[in-house]
C-alpha cells in the first residue's frame, strides 16, 4: 500500500509525460488579389490605358493592342486586341 504523498508524486509525475491533443492551425488564407489591390479588402483597381508596347515586348502585331494596367500594384486587369471584329471597351482611349 502506498502512501499518500508517493501517489500525488505519481499522478503528478503522469501529467507532465502525458502530452495533450495537438491542435493544428487552418490553411493559410491567400489574399484576394484578383478583386482588391494589392490584397488589401476595400482598396480597389485604378486602372490606366496603356499601349501593350509600354508594358510587354514590341512587336509588329502588338501596335494596336491596349492593355488596362492598375496603378497601385501592376496589376493587368483587362487587354484588348484591337479586332475590328470586337467592340471598343469604355477604358480604351
Amino acid at each position: 500500500m502506498t502512501d499518500d504523498y508517493k501517489q500525488s508524486a505519481i499522478r503528478r509525475r503522469d501529467e507532465r509525460h502525458t502530452k495533450l491533443e495537438e491542435t493544428t492551425p487552418g490553411p493559410a488564407r491567400h489574399k484576394d488579389k484578383k478583386r482588391w489591390c494589392k490584397g488589401k479588402v476595400g482598396r480597389e483597381h485604378v486602372g490606366v490605358c496603356m499601349k501593350y508596347d509600354v508594358v510587354k515586348k514590341a512587336s509588329k502585331y502588338t501596335a494596336n493592342w491596349r492593355v488596362l494596367v492598375c496603378t497601385g500594384c501592376g496589376r493587368e486587369l483587362d487587354i484588348w486586341y484591337g479586332g475590328k471584329k470586337s467592340e471598343r471597351p469604355e477604358w480604351v482611349k
